[in-house]
Protein backbone atom coordinates (compact mmCIF):
# COMPACT_ATOMS: atom_id res chain seq x y z
CA UNK A 1 0.00 0.00 0.00
CA UNK A 2 2.60 2.54 0.95
CA UNK A 3 4.22 1.63 -1.81
CA UNK A 4 1.81 2.63 -4.32
CA UNK A 5 1.29 5.62 -2.79
CA UNK A 6 5.15 6.30 -3.07
CA UNK A 7 4.61 5.39 -6.48
CA UNK A 8 1.76 7.80 -7.08
CA UNK A 9 3.33 10.86 -5.58
CA UNK A 10 6.63 9.94 -7.82
CA UNK A 11 4.56 10.21 -10.52
CA UNK A 12 2.76 13.29 -9.57
CA UNK A 13 6.55 15.00 -9.00
CA UNK A 14 7.78 13.84 -12.40
CA UNK A 15 4.30 15.36 -13.96
CA UNK A 16 4.82 18.08 -12.08
CA UNK A 17 8.34 18.58 -13.52
CA UNK A 18 7.28 17.64 -17.17
CA UNK A 19 4.40 20.48 -17.04
CA UNK A 20 7.55 23.24 -16.05
CA UNK A 21 8.28 24.07 -19.13
CA UNK A 22 4.77 24.80 -20.82
CA UNK A 23 4.07 26.88 -17.75
CA UNK A 24 7.16 28.65 -18.19
CA UNK A 25 6.09 29.52 -21.92
CA UNK A 26 2.27 30.22 -21.08
CA UNK A 27 3.42 32.94 -18.08
CA UNK A 28 6.44 34.28 -20.79
CA UNK A 29 3.12 34.56 -23.16
CA UNK A 30 1.48 36.67 -20.65
CA UNK A 31 4.33 38.63 -20.07
CA UNK A 32 4.97 39.75 -23.25
CA UNK A 33 1.63 40.66 -24.08
CA UNK A 34 1.77 43.16 -20.87
CA UNK A 35 5.49 44.20 -21.27
CA UNK A 36 3.68 45.25 -25.26
CA UNK A 37 0.97 47.04 -23.19
CA UNK A 38 2.91 49.28 -20.91
CA UNK A 39 5.95 49.74 -23.02
CA UNK A 40 4.30 53.12 -24.55
CA UNK A 41 3.70 54.84 -21.30
CA UNK A 42 7.08 56.81 -20.80
CA UNK A 43 6.68 57.55 -24.10
CA UNK A 44 2.97 59.11 -24.40
CA UNK A 45 5.04 62.83 -24.08
CA UNK A 46 6.97 62.11 -26.57
CA UNK A 47 3.91 60.79 -28.85
CA UNK A 48 2.13 63.93 -27.80
CA UNK A 49 4.46 66.80 -29.23
CA UNK A 50 5.38 64.71 -31.93
CA UNK A 51 1.95 64.03 -33.39
CA UNK A 52 0.22 67.17 -31.62
CA UNK A 53 -1.97 64.92 -29.58
CA UNK A 54 -4.51 66.46 -27.56
CA UNK A 55 -4.71 64.97 -23.19
CA UNK A 56 -7.91 62.95 -24.67
CA UNK A 57 -6.75 61.82 -28.00
CA UNK A 58 -3.78 60.22 -25.90
CA UNK A 59 -6.38 58.72 -23.14
CA UNK A 60 -8.20 57.09 -26.39
CA UNK A 61 -5.15 55.53 -27.50
CA UNK A 62 -4.59 53.62 -24.36
CA UNK A 63 -8.12 53.44 -24.17
CA UNK A 64 -7.76 51.22 -28.03
CA UNK A 65 -6.57 48.68 -25.82
CA UNK A 66 -8.91 47.85 -23.60
CA UNK A 67 -11.81 47.65 -26.36
CA UNK A 68 -8.64 45.30 -28.17
CA UNK A 69 -9.16 43.26 -24.78
CA UNK A 70 -12.88 43.19 -24.42
CA UNK A 71 -13.45 42.19 -27.80
CA UNK A 72 -11.24 39.44 -27.75
CA UNK A 73 -12.35 38.20 -24.43
CA UNK A 74 -16.34 37.73 -25.36
CA UNK A 75 -15.04 35.76 -28.50
CA UNK A 76 -12.72 33.42 -26.43
CA UNK A 77 -15.04 32.95 -24.02
CA UNK A 78 -17.90 31.97 -25.91
CA UNK A 79 -15.53 29.57 -27.96
CA UNK A 80 -13.76 28.32 -25.43
CA UNK A 81 -16.47 25.59 -24.28
CA UNK A 82 -16.60 24.52 -27.55
CA UNK A 83 -12.39 24.37 -28.33
CA UNK A 84 -10.52 22.28 -25.79
CA UNK A 85 -7.04 22.90 -26.95
CA UNK A 86 -6.60 26.48 -25.66
CA UNK A 87 -3.33 26.65 -28.30
CA UNK A 88 -6.18 27.92 -30.99
CA UNK A 89 -5.89 30.79 -28.90
CA UNK A 90 -2.87 31.32 -28.04
CA UNK A 91 -0.53 31.15 -30.74
CA UNK A 92 -2.47 32.99 -32.98
CA UNK A 93 -2.91 35.60 -29.73
CA UNK A 94 0.86 35.66 -29.76
CA UNK A 95 1.10 36.50 -33.93
CA UNK A 96 -1.07 39.72 -33.13
CA UNK A 97 1.19 40.73 -30.43
CA UNK A 98 4.27 40.53 -32.53
CA UNK A 99 2.59 42.53 -35.32
CA UNK A 100 1.46 44.53 -33.09
CA UNK A 101 5.07 45.19 -31.81
CA UNK A 102 6.04 45.80 -35.27
CA UNK A 103 3.36 48.06 -35.91
CA UNK A 104 4.65 50.50 -33.01
CA UNK A 105 8.09 50.59 -34.71
CA UNK A 106 6.75 52.25 -37.58
CA UNK A 107 3.85 54.01 -35.74
CA UNK A 108 3.96 57.60 -37.80
CA UNK A 109 0.40 59.37 -36.71
CA UNK A 110 -2.61 58.91 -34.49
CA UNK A 111 -4.34 56.23 -36.60
CA UNK A 112 -1.32 54.08 -36.73
CA UNK A 113 -0.49 54.23 -32.32
CA UNK A 114 -4.17 53.57 -32.26
CA UNK A 115 -4.04 50.45 -34.66
CA UNK A 116 -1.12 49.31 -32.95
CA UNK A 117 -2.91 49.89 -29.04
CA UNK A 118 -5.91 48.11 -30.36
CA UNK A 119 -4.10 44.50 -32.00
CA UNK A 120 -2.08 44.68 -28.61
CA UNK A 121 -5.59 44.68 -26.60
CA UNK A 122 -6.62 41.51 -29.12
CA UNK A 123 -3.56 39.45 -28.64
CA UNK A 124 -3.61 40.36 -24.71
CA UNK A 125 -7.13 40.08 -24.28
CA UNK A 126 -6.88 36.06 -25.78
CA UNK A 127 -4.12 35.18 -24.03
CA UNK A 128 -5.89 36.31 -20.77
CA UNK A 129 -8.71 34.35 -21.16
CA UNK A 130 -7.00 31.02 -22.77
CA UNK A 131 -3.76 31.25 -20.78
CA UNK A 132 -5.01 31.62 -17.55
CA UNK A 133 -7.44 28.61 -17.99
CA UNK A 134 -4.31 26.66 -19.24
CA UNK A 135 -2.20 27.24 -16.45
CA UNK A 136 -5.38 25.69 -14.17
CA UNK A 137 -5.53 22.89 -16.05
CA UNK A 138 -1.75 22.29 -16.21
CA UNK A 139 -0.89 23.51 -12.91
CA UNK A 140 -0.89 21.74 -9.75
CA UNK A 141 -3.90 20.72 -7.73
CA UNK A 142 -4.30 23.22 -4.99
CA UNK A 143 -7.97 25.29 -5.83
CA UNK A 144 -6.08 27.38 -8.28
CA UNK A 145 -3.76 29.07 -6.01
CA UNK A 146 -0.68 28.63 -8.16
CA UNK A 147 -2.57 28.98 -11.14
CA UNK A 148 -3.51 32.04 -9.76
CA UNK A 149 0.01 33.53 -8.70
CA UNK A 150 1.38 32.81 -11.95
CA UNK A 151 -0.90 35.02 -13.90
CA UNK A 152 -0.56 37.82 -11.41
CA UNK A 153 3.07 37.50 -11.41
CA UNK A 154 3.07 37.39 -15.30
CA UNK A 155 0.80 40.65 -15.25
CA UNK A 156 3.19 42.46 -13.04
CA UNK A 157 6.25 41.54 -14.27
CA UNK A 158 5.07 42.19 -17.33
CA UNK A 159 3.76 45.49 -17.01
CA UNK A 160 6.86 46.85 -14.55
CA UNK A 161 9.01 46.08 -17.23
CA UNK A 162 7.47 47.56 -20.17
CA UNK A 163 8.12 51.02 -18.50
CA UNK A 164 11.10 50.39 -17.57
CA UNK A 165 12.41 48.82 -21.09
CA UNK A 166 11.40 52.36 -22.96
CA UNK A 167 12.82 54.52 -19.83
CA UNK A 168 16.05 53.02 -20.64
CA UNK A 169 16.00 53.04 -24.49
CA UNK A 170 14.62 56.81 -24.16
CA UNK A 171 17.51 58.09 -21.58
CA UNK A 172 20.02 56.30 -23.92
CA UNK A 173 18.50 57.50 -26.98
CA UNK A 174 18.65 53.88 -28.37
CA UNK A 175 16.04 54.19 -30.31
CA UNK A 176 13.39 54.66 -28.40
CA UNK A 177 10.46 54.24 -30.51
CA UNK A 178 11.53 50.84 -32.04
CA UNK A 179 13.70 49.12 -30.11
CA UNK A 180 11.47 47.97 -26.97
CA UNK A 181 9.08 46.48 -29.47
CA UNK A 182 11.35 44.99 -31.43
CA UNK A 183 12.57 42.79 -28.10
CA UNK A 184 9.14 42.45 -27.38
CA UNK A 185 8.51 41.22 -30.89
CA UNK A 186 11.62 38.63 -30.51
CA UNK A 187 9.88 37.45 -27.19
CA UNK A 188 7.08 36.73 -28.99
CA UNK A 189 8.49 34.57 -31.70
CA UNK A 190 10.54 32.32 -28.78
CA UNK A 191 6.78 32.52 -26.54
CA UNK A 192 5.06 30.62 -29.70
CA UNK A 193 7.81 28.21 -30.41
CA UNK A 194 7.84 27.52 -26.39
CA UNK A 195 4.20 27.01 -26.18
CA UNK A 196 4.48 24.76 -29.93
CA UNK A 197 7.10 22.61 -28.58
CA UNK A 198 6.14 22.04 -24.66
CA UNK A 199 2.38 21.43 -24.80
CA UNK A 200 1.32 18.10 -23.06
CA UNK A 201 0.47 15.54 -25.11
CA UNK A 202 -2.08 14.13 -22.55
CA UNK A 203 -3.42 17.52 -21.86
CA UNK A 204 -6.79 16.79 -23.35
CA UNK A 205 -7.29 13.23 -21.70
CA UNK A 206 -6.01 15.00 -17.98
CA UNK A 207 -7.76 18.52 -17.99
CA UNK A 208 -11.70 17.44 -17.11
CA UNK A 209 -10.13 15.39 -13.66
CA UNK A 210 -7.78 17.50 -13.01
CA UNK A 211 -9.84 20.64 -13.59
CA UNK A 212 -12.34 19.71 -11.34
CA UNK A 213 -9.75 19.06 -8.74
CA UNK A 214 -8.76 22.73 -9.21
CA UNK A 215 -11.89 24.15 -9.49
CA UNK A 216 -14.38 22.27 -6.88
CA UNK A 217 -14.40 25.05 -3.83
CA UNK A 218 -17.70 26.89 -5.20
CA UNK A 219 -19.10 28.54 -7.95
CA UNK A 220 -19.70 31.63 -10.50
CA UNK A 221 -23.66 31.51 -9.09
CA UNK A 222 -22.48 33.29 -5.81
CA UNK A 223 -22.84 36.15 -7.83
CA UNK A 224 -22.23 39.37 -5.08
CA UNK A 225 -18.71 37.72 -4.13
CA UNK A 226 -18.10 37.62 -8.31
CA UNK A 227 -19.17 41.11 -8.95
CA UNK A 228 -16.81 41.87 -5.75
CA UNK A 229 -13.88 40.41 -7.59
CA UNK A 230 -14.87 42.19 -10.57
CA UNK A 231 -15.15 45.65 -8.63
CA UNK A 232 -12.15 44.66 -7.00
CA UNK A 233 -9.78 44.05 -10.60
CA UNK A 234 -11.64 47.05 -11.69
CA UNK A 235 -10.61 49.42 -9.39
CA UNK A 236 -7.20 47.88 -8.73
CA UNK A 237 -6.62 48.23 -12.62
CA UNK A 238 -8.35 51.43 -12.70
CA UNK A 239 -5.47 52.90 -10.50
CA UNK A 240 -3.09 51.65 -12.50
CA UNK A 241 -4.55 52.58 -16.06
CA UNK A 242 -4.78 56.49 -14.63
CA UNK A 243 -0.68 56.33 -13.14
CA UNK A 244 0.38 54.99 -16.60
CA UNK A 245 -1.78 57.59 -18.69
CA UNK A 246 -1.15 60.38 -16.70
CA UNK A 247 1.75 59.61 -14.47
CA UNK A 248 4.42 60.93 -17.18
CA UNK A 249 2.93 64.46 -16.92
CA UNK A 250 2.52 64.73 -13.51
CA UNK A 251 6.40 63.58 -13.48
CA UNK A 252 7.25 66.59 -15.20
CA UNK A 253 5.44 68.92 -13.13
CA UNK A 254 7.18 67.13 -9.88
CA UNK A 255 10.69 67.04 -11.19
CA UNK A 256 9.88 70.87 -12.79
CA UNK A 257 10.44 69.87 -16.27
CA UNK A 258 13.64 68.16 -15.90
CA UNK A 259 15.00 66.27 -18.74
CA UNK A 260 15.11 62.79 -16.75
CA UNK A 261 11.61 63.63 -15.33
CA UNK A 262 10.65 59.91 -18.11
CA UNK A 263 13.58 57.67 -16.63
CA UNK A 264 12.84 58.87 -12.91
CA UNK A 265 8.94 57.80 -14.09
CA UNK A 266 10.03 54.46 -15.59
CA UNK A 267 11.69 53.49 -12.34
CA UNK A 268 9.21 54.33 -10.30
CA UNK A 269 6.51 52.58 -12.05
CA UNK A 270 8.69 49.57 -12.04
CA UNK A 271 9.56 49.51 -8.26
CA UNK A 272 5.65 50.16 -7.98
CA UNK A 273 5.12 46.69 -9.73
CA UNK A 274 7.90 44.90 -8.39
CA UNK A 275 6.23 46.13 -4.98
CA UNK A 276 3.07 44.50 -6.63
CA UNK A 277 4.69 41.32 -6.97
CA UNK A 278 6.14 41.26 -3.35
CA UNK A 279 2.92 41.97 -2.18
CA UNK A 280 1.70 38.96 -4.13
CA UNK A 281 3.47 36.82 -2.96
CA UNK A 282 2.94 38.20 0.67
CA UNK A 283 -1.11 37.58 0.12
CA UNK A 284 -0.63 34.23 -0.84
CA UNK A 285 -0.62 33.00 2.96
CA UNK A 286 -3.56 35.08 3.64
CA UNK A 287 -6.81 34.14 2.50
CA UNK A 288 -8.81 35.88 -0.41
CA UNK A 289 -10.80 38.39 1.60
CA UNK A 290 -8.03 39.33 3.73
CA UNK A 291 -6.02 40.54 0.91
CA UNK A 292 -9.01 42.29 -0.40
CA UNK A 293 -9.55 43.83 2.73
CA UNK A 294 -6.10 45.24 3.43
CA UNK A 295 -5.67 45.64 -0.40
CA UNK A 296 -8.35 48.41 0.06
CA UNK A 297 -7.57 50.14 3.00
CA UNK A 298 -3.83 50.60 1.96
CA UNK A 299 -5.15 51.98 -1.54
CA UNK A 300 -7.08 54.63 0.29
CA UNK A 301 -4.36 55.46 2.32
CA UNK A 302 -2.41 55.60 -1.21
CA UNK A 303 -4.91 58.12 -2.22
CA UNK A 304 -4.61 60.59 0.53
CA UNK A 305 -0.60 60.67 0.54
CA UNK A 306 -0.65 60.98 -3.59
CA UNK A 307 -3.28 63.40 -3.50
CA UNK A 308 -1.46 65.78 -1.00
CA UNK A 309 1.45 65.36 -3.27
CA UNK A 310 -0.47 66.75 -6.09
CA UNK A 311 -1.65 69.53 -3.91
CA UNK A 312 2.42 70.59 -3.10
CA UNK A 313 4.35 69.28 -5.89
CA UNK A 314 6.00 67.13 -3.88
CA UNK A 315 7.99 64.49 -5.43
CA UNK A 316 8.80 62.45 -2.16
CA UNK A 317 4.92 62.24 -1.10
CA UNK A 318 4.21 60.71 -4.63
CA UNK A 319 6.95 58.45 -4.46
CA UNK A 320 5.88 57.24 -0.96
CA UNK A 321 1.95 57.21 -2.14
CA UNK A 322 2.53 54.86 -5.94
CA UNK A 323 4.93 52.47 -3.40
CA UNK A 324 1.59 52.26 -1.62
CA UNK A 325 -0.69 51.95 -4.22
CA UNK A 326 1.68 48.96 -5.52
CA UNK A 327 1.37 47.09 -2.49
CA UNK A 328 -2.68 47.73 -2.95
CA UNK A 329 -2.40 46.62 -6.25
CA UNK A 330 -0.97 43.51 -5.13
CA UNK A 331 -3.30 42.27 -2.85
CA UNK A 332 -5.98 43.33 -4.46
CA UNK A 333 -5.06 41.24 -7.82
CA UNK A 334 -4.74 38.59 -6.31
CA UNK A 335 -7.16 38.10 -3.45
CA UNK A 336 -9.80 38.30 -6.53
CA UNK A 337 -7.94 36.48 -9.19
CA UNK A 338 -7.86 33.70 -6.21
CA UNK A 339 -11.04 33.87 -5.22
CA UNK A 340 -12.35 33.71 -8.67
CA UNK A 341 -10.86 30.47 -9.25
CA UNK A 342 -11.86 29.16 -6.25
CA UNK A 343 -15.50 29.91 -7.03
CA UNK A 344 -15.45 28.87 -10.29
CA UNK A 345 -16.88 25.24 -11.69
CA UNK A 346 -15.01 23.48 -13.99
CA UNK A 347 -17.99 23.84 -16.40
CA UNK A 348 -17.84 27.69 -16.36
CA UNK A 349 -14.27 28.56 -15.82
CA UNK A 350 -13.27 29.97 -18.61
CA UNK A 351 -16.41 32.16 -19.03
CA UNK A 352 -16.21 32.88 -15.73
CA UNK A 353 -12.04 34.03 -16.05
CA UNK A 354 -13.36 36.02 -19.52
CA UNK A 355 -16.30 37.86 -17.70
CA UNK A 356 -13.90 38.69 -14.28
CA UNK A 357 -11.23 40.11 -16.90
CA UNK A 358 -13.60 41.32 -19.38
CA UNK A 359 -14.97 43.77 -16.07
CA UNK A 360 -11.76 44.62 -15.07
CA UNK A 361 -10.45 46.08 -18.89
CA UNK A 362 -13.09 48.39 -18.77
CA UNK A 363 -11.21 50.55 -16.15
CA UNK A 364 -8.74 51.54 -18.78
CA UNK A 365 -11.26 53.49 -20.40
CA UNK A 366 -11.37 55.89 -16.91
CA UNK A 367 -8.64 57.58 -18.53
CA UNK A 368 -10.45 58.93 -21.20
CA UNK A 369 -13.16 60.09 -19.39
CA UNK A 370 -10.34 62.22 -16.91
CA UNK A 371 -8.44 62.81 -20.15
CA UNK A 372 -11.65 64.85 -21.51
CA UNK A 373 -11.55 66.55 -18.00
CA UNK A 374 -7.83 67.42 -18.31
CA UNK A 375 -8.26 69.26 -21.47
CA UNK A 376 -10.98 71.92 -19.43
CA UNK A 377 -10.03 71.46 -16.52
CA UNK A 378 -6.77 71.01 -15.84
CA UNK A 379 -3.94 68.54 -14.31
CA UNK A 380 -4.42 69.01 -10.85
CA UNK A 381 -8.37 69.83 -10.29
CA UNK A 382 -8.86 66.77 -11.95
CA UNK A 383 -6.64 64.21 -10.73
CA UNK A 384 -7.42 65.55 -7.01
CA UNK A 385 -11.33 65.21 -7.87
CA UNK A 386 -10.27 61.60 -8.95
CA UNK A 387 -8.94 60.36 -5.85
CA UNK A 388 -11.77 61.90 -3.63
CA UNK A 389 -14.11 59.73 -5.83
CA UNK A 390 -12.12 56.78 -5.90
CA UNK A 391 -11.24 57.04 -1.61
CA UNK A 392 -15.52 57.13 -1.44
CA UNK A 393 -16.09 54.15 -3.52
CA UNK A 394 -13.74 51.95 -2.30
CA UNK A 395 -14.95 52.61 1.28
CA UNK A 396 -18.38 51.68 0.34
CA UNK A 397 -17.05 48.00 -0.84
CA UNK A 398 -15.10 48.10 2.70
CA UNK A 399 -18.24 48.62 4.47
CA UNK A 400 -20.22 46.28 2.52
CA UNK A 401 -17.08 43.51 2.96
CA UNK A 402 -17.51 44.06 7.11
CA UNK A 403 -21.69 43.41 6.81
CA UNK A 404 -21.01 40.18 4.22
CA UNK A 405 -18.04 38.82 5.95
CA UNK A 406 -18.91 35.79 7.64
CA UNK A 407 -21.20 34.54 4.83
CA UNK A 408 -18.12 35.37 2.50
CA UNK A 409 -15.54 33.65 4.23
CA UNK A 410 -17.75 30.67 4.44
CA UNK A 411 -18.49 30.79 1.08
CA UNK A 412 -14.26 30.61 0.31
CA UNK A 413 -13.62 27.87 2.43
Amino acid sequence: MSHSIMNNNDQQVAKAADHKPILFFLALSLVTALINSSAPTPLYPYYQDRFGLSSTMLSVIYGAYAAGVIVSLLVVGQLAKRITDKRVFILPALGVVLVAGIVFCFADSFASLFVARLLTGIGTGALTGAANVSLAKIGPNDKGKTAALIAVLSFTLGLSIGPLLTGLAIHYEFYPAQAPFLVISLMACVAFLGVLKCWPRALKTVSAEKISANLSAGNIENRPVFALCAATLFLCWMVAACILTFGPNLSQRFYHGASNSNLYFSFLVTFYLLIAGISQIVCKKWTALVSVQYGYLIQILSFVIIGSAIAWSSALLACVGVILAGFAYGALFVGSARWVNQMATPANHAKSIALFYLVAYTANWVPIILGCGVDILGLTRVMLGALVVFSLVEVGLLATISKQRVAWLSSES
